[in-house]
């Protein structure tokens, strides 16, 4: 098992072959062929593997350990391949495939040179006014985003990555459910934050990320995940490999029919800056079945 998690699948093979030369029926080396079928690409030869250890154990009742831990497998496997990842790495003259754009405000989105910037002065009224670039996708359906963000030393606007349930009420768009983090520019602070927003808290602290800095010119991995149904969805989100949010409770992000909004987003008063370039962006969703 530890050659497998090392990437040596010949030799964990190997291994669990020379096992059931001893004994064929031997569980765990059984359970362990069927993982490097799975590591093989190859999980539907691996879920009828465990099936068939499973039909081996059928005098054992259903809690016996190992049958109990073929079935979650089974089960994880299942829904692995319902899982599909677009990614865009924005090697076009235009922004198409289905992102939208939010420049009313100043900062202006532009694609060049195999990734998409965000730049300018906010120019509007207000002390929080939006840019953002953002693409959509049904709520069941999301799984996961992730974008690599590099923000350019001339920003003094915060910005950052949000997956959000919106609804339009009096003509403008409001966020009923939001996972947000940002790099909130203030000289002298840590500059991560994480924020799960939901009707009537929008007014909440934003937690600081203790110990983990948003660096100027360095391209930064940001990703927010979701797991769980409708009613259990759990929030995970991680800068540059690093959890910062992990599995908290947010239903509120799960429910209703509106699609989610995969955004990057810029936020700044009359005359903040911003200057970041996006590329590398994967969204991994569920496919119907």
């Amino acid at each position: 098992m530890n050659q497998i998690q090392m990437g040596a699948l010949r030799d964990a093979e190997d291994s669990f072959h020379a096992a059931r030369a001893i004994d064929s029926d031997q569980p765990q080396a059984r359970a362990g062929l069927a993982w490097c079928e799975y590591r093989r690409n190859d999980p539907t030869q691996a879920i009828a593997s465990l099936r068939d250890l499973d039909d081996s154990r059928r005098t054992l009742p259903a809690t016996d350990p190992l049958r109990a831990w073929v079935q979650e497998q089974i089960d994880r496997l299942q829904d692995h391949m319902q899982k599909v990842a677009w990614t865009d790495h924005f090697n076009r003259s235009t922004l198409m495939n289905g992102w939208e754009v939010d420049e009313k405000n100043g900062p202006q989105v532009t694609i060049h040179d195999g990734m998409v910037t965000l730049a300018g002065v906010f120019k509007g009224g207000g002390e929080k006014q939006k840019a953002r670039i953002w693409r959509e996708i049904g709520a069941s359906a999301f799984v996961s985003v992730e974008m690599k963000v590099t923000v350019h030393a001339e920003t003094n606007a915060e910005l950052g990555l949000s997956v959000s349930r919106e609804t339009q009420r009096g003509g403008e768009m409001q966020v009923d459910a939001e996972a947000v983090v940002r790099r909130h520019f203030e000289p002298g602070r840590n500059t991560v934050q994480t924020r799960l927003i939901s009707r009537g808290h929008e007014d909440d602290p934003w937690p600081d990320v203790v110990g983990l800095e948003w660096k100027f010119d360095q391209p930064m991995v940001v990703r927010i995940e979701r797991t769980g149904d409708s009613s259990d969805t759990k929030i995970r989100i991680l800068v540059d490999g690093f959890p910062v949010v992990d599995g908290k409770p947010m239903p509120t992000l799960g429910r209703g029919s509106n699609p989610l909004r995969l955004s990057l987003f810029a936020e700044g008063g009359t005359g903040k800056k911003v200057a970041v370039d996006l590329d590398d962006v994967e969204v991994v969703y569920r496919e119907s079945k």
